[in-house]
């Protein structure tokens, strides 16, 4: 999914209910799960999303639309990630990524 929405992947997520289960409940989510909606409002997708630095991989094989085939797993570019300083942001730092021929790109989201 996009960083705010859309994009090729579900992105609809109900965080409330997890946040009110989490602190009524005392029952913290392993993961929430996210939907692809059609115009109607029909569930099309969905797919668990997992705390950082985890992702959800299709272990099973089944199909990519179906939440059950997925399983956790951290992947080996996050897995020794360290983040001494982020730095500080400044207008200009925005950048658009986009799938092109196969590959993630990025470029500056200000013309």
């Amino acid at each position: 999914m996009a960083h705010c929405g859309g994009g090729q992947g579900p992105d609809s997520i109900d965080a409330l209910t997890a946040v009110i289960d989490w602190v009524t409940a005392d029952q913290a989510p392993d993961s929430l799960l996210s939907q692809g909606l059609d115009s109607s409002g029909d569930v099309t997708a969905a797919r668990p999303a997992y705390p950082f630095p985890n992702s959800a991989v299709n272990t099973t094989g089944g199909s990519a639309d179906d939440p059950d085939s997925y399983t956790s797993q951290v992947s080996t570019a996050e897995r020794d990630l360290t983040v001494d300083y982020l730095g500080s942001f400044r207008s200009g730092y925005e950048k658009v990524g986009n799938w092109v021929d196969g590959q993630w790109v990025t470029t500056s989201g200000k013309s």
